[in-house]
């Protein structure tokens, strides 16, 4: 399985809320066949955060290749979050979502992992109308918890 994930599973590595779920999807990942996602976009976002746990969490994409976008892909990603955007899946002030669902997508990942339920994980239908429309594809999006229940993995 490929999995695309966003800023918020990293920084939920050190945050009350996320922290048991999302420690347990990293075990999950070391002791399983997945392939694991990230971007440039994530990187930034945990680089620039004025919050101090999200900076600390930028050493868990150490382990993983950051992918950055081609001319071409950066040229599709304008065109998918513009069309998020005039769709109303989300507004501007959430763009850099719209930007991780929109290279997820032409990823032709499995499921991006989020703990972004307000603005990526409710939105996933949306999401995939425009993607339907635009491209012919569909992508999930799942939480971490989600992803733990489907490997069936409760173990710390």
């Amino acid at each position: 399985m490929k999995i695309y994930l966003d800023t918020s599973v990293y920084s939920g590595y050190y945050d009350q809320v996320h922290e048991y779920h999302t420690r347990l999807l990293f075990k999950l990942i070391n002791t399983n066949d997945l392939e694991v996602i990230t971007s440039q976009f994530v990187h930034e976002e945990l680089k620039n955060a004025k919050d101090l746990r999200k900076r600390n969490s930028i050493g868990l994409l150490r382990s993983y290749t950051i992918r950055t976008p081609t001319d071409s892909q950066n040229k599709k990603i304008n065109q998918l979050v513009n069309a998020y955007l005039d769709a109303g899946v989300l507004t501007e002030n959430s763009i850099l979502d719209a930007t991780h669902v929109a290279f997820a997508t032409l990823l032709n990942v499995t499921a991006i992992v989020s703990n972004n339920m307000r603005h990526m994980v409710k939105r996933q239908d949306k999401f995939n109308a425009v993607n339907l429309r635009l491209l012919d594809k569909t992508v999930n999006i799942y939480t971490p918890e989600y992803i733990l229940k489907v490997y069936e993995y409760d173990k710390q």
